[in-house]
């Protein structure tokens, strides 16, 4: 009993740590497009007081700029990483049943 607790204790360190590096990797994604749209912004701002003509002749690059700073989307929770908790959580299941047979 002690040895499956230790190994789901480490599969669901395991889990719990790709988590922690996927929320990191979106967290540095979206602060680099934040950095972009900041960047973007600031050019705006500063071709406001040009010609129209002269602001329209850059509206191409400034809207690919913006293009390329959306926000990107959450990726769902990888299909793999779902069926490991759901293994998990049955095996955790399991391990609860057998201790209450004993009690």
């Amino acid at each position: 009993l002690e040895e499956q607790k230790k190994t789901l204790l480490a599969e669901l360190e395991q889990m719990s740590q790709e988590l922690v590096n996927k929320s990191e990797e979106y967290k540095c994604r979206v602060l680099e497009r934040q950095s972009l749209l900041d960047s973007v912004i600031a050019e705006i701002q500063e071709k406001r007081d040009q010609p129209a003509v002269e602001f329209l002749k850059d509206v191409g690059r400034i809207l690919s700029s913006c293009e390329a700073a959306k926000v990107p989307i959450p990726e769902p929770v990888s299909p793999e990483l779902q069926r490991s908790i759901e293994s998990l959580s049955e095996k955790c299941q399991q391990v609860v049943d057998i201790v209450d047979t004993f009690r």
